[in-house]
């Protein structure tokens, strides 16, 4: 098993076709080493029709090289899977859908609804650093800008920002999910006990 975090950048927040997908970024844990591998397909330097076909490609060849891949990563059954499978529709990409049904999928949003009064408003990535620091007293580092921040970004070529972007949100979910991992296990098992 292999636990790949995923994360995109686009220019809004709409599952539609001419939203563009600017940047996908994949964090790899690799099982025998302390060090990620990171992958980022930026649509700046290929076109978006490319990145989309590398990431089904990329992800294709995890599963077949690890059989069980964990994806992980936040809102990503309602905003990144979703906004992939359309663009992969998009691009000719053969059943775009079945390669997401060969992974197991962990949304974090979903996860924290039960502490968030089983609500998704008011649960975004910074209130769940918060529910996280105030449940298990664990700090995560928060990323430099919000995805709100990307168009602008994009359109004055600030690519340099869009993937410190990408790259905190992905360090921070992976922080985020090893931390819940840990911490959850732990509660749970406390309250089985008693």
């Amino acid at each position: 098993m292999i636990t790949v975090y995923l994360d995109i950048e686009s220019l809004s927040a709409e599952i539609d076709s001419k939203n563009k997908v600017v940047c996908i970024g994949l964090l790899v844990e690799q099982p025998l080493s302390s060090k990620d591998k990171l992958i980022i397909l930026k649509e700046w330097e290929e076109k978006e029709d490319k990145i989309i076909h590398k990431f089904f490609n990329c992800l294709n060849e995890l599963i077949q090289e690890h059989k069980i891949v964990e994806l992980v990563g936040f809102n990503i059954l309602r905003f990144d899977i979703p906004l992939l499978e359309l663009k992969g529709l998009q691009y000719d990409i053969k059943n775009p859908f079945e390669v997401f049904r060969e992974c197991y999928t962990i949304d974090i949003r979903q996860v924290l609804l039960p502490l968030n009064q089983f609500r998704f408003k008011g649960l975004n990535l910074l209130s769940a650093f918060k529910i996280v620091e105030d449940m298990f007293g664990v700090a995560i580092t928060k990323p430099e800008y919000s995805n709100y921040d990307i168009p602008e970004l994009y359109y004055k070529k600030d690519y340099d920002a869009i993937i410190r972007h990408l790259e905190g949100d992905l360090r921070s979910v992976r922080d985020l999910y090893r931390t819940l991992r840990e911490h959850l296990r732990t509660l749970l098992m406390c309250q089985a006990e008693d």
